[in-house]
């Protein structure tokens, strides 16, 4: 699945992966995104506020 993600406030996440990895990112409102089907992850807040995003998930790849 591909997903599209577009920051609606500001905050600071975790990205936690499947192969044992893990980022963080700092985020400001506005800022946008996307994560492709090879890398699965979870997303954790490591902020202090709500961390708000518009989300679009594709259910089958548009370019293969």
């Amino acid at each position: 699945m591909l997903t599209f993600f577009y920051a609606l406030t500001d905050g600071k996440i975790k990205v936690h992966y499947t192969d044992g990895t893990s980022v963080d990112f700092e985020l400001k409102a506005g800022e946008y995104g996307y994560s492709g089907p090879e890398k699965l992850h979870q997303t954790e807040n490591t902020g202090s506020n709500t961390l708000k995003f518009l989300l679009i998930e594709l259910k089958e790849h548009p370019f293969k």
